[in-house]
């Protein structure tokens, strides 16, 4: 009898270390897919401010265009807007006019239909560059007083986290980036 009593208080005790195991790993790829598309969206914004530094007229930037000039990621796909993310989601390139100037000088980048994760990832990214960024049309929208608008920089974690939807699918992004 007491054979039997030990034998499953030790497969209790090795399915509970099994699902912290569980658990851990599944943090861990979570935590790598959000920084690996943190990294992306820097080299795309990064290659789209290098191709358009000696002349930031944006005039008929789209996703396209990003495409043809070398900026997006091989494992985003599609040729035109919406480009489809890897692990799900669009996002979608536009130009557009910030300050007084003549011709769009900006663009912005509006990943859709997210999941929690990757809201939180992208909520909370920032660069110099970047103007604004807008979480759920609105729910959190943090402004870059580089830029001359008064708003709070970079991202607040906090804010963006109890912003971002626990609906998988739901989510929205808006960056507004200065050429």
């Amino acid at each position: 009898m007491w054979v039997i009593i030990a034998a499953i208080l030790v497969l209790v005790i090795t399915a509970v270390a099994l699902l912290q195991v569980y658990d851990s790993y599944k943090s861990g790829n979570t935590q790598m897919a959000s920084q690996g598309l943190q990294q992306q969206v820097g080299q795309v914004v990064a290659v789209i401010l290098n191709t358009y530094a000696q002349n930031p007229n944006l005039t008929g930037f789209n996703g396209q265009v990003a495409r043809q000039i070398g900026a997006l990621p091989s494992s985003w796909t599609g040729n035109a807007d919406p480009i489809n993310l890897p692990n799900g989601g669009t996002v979608t390139f536009a130009a557009v006019t910030q300050g007084t100037a003549p011709n769009p000088n900006a663009f912005t980048m509006t990943f859709k239909g997210l999941g929690k994760d990757a809201c939180n990832a992208l909520g909370t990214f920032s660069l110099p560059q970047m103007v604004s960024v807008n979480v759920n049309n609105g729910g959190a929208t943090f402004v870059n007083p580089a830029y001359g608008q008064q708003g709070t920089w970079p991202p607040v974690a906090n804010t963006v986290a109890a912003t971002c939807s626990a609906n998988d699918g739901s989510d929205t992004v808006v960056y507004t980036i200065m050429g």
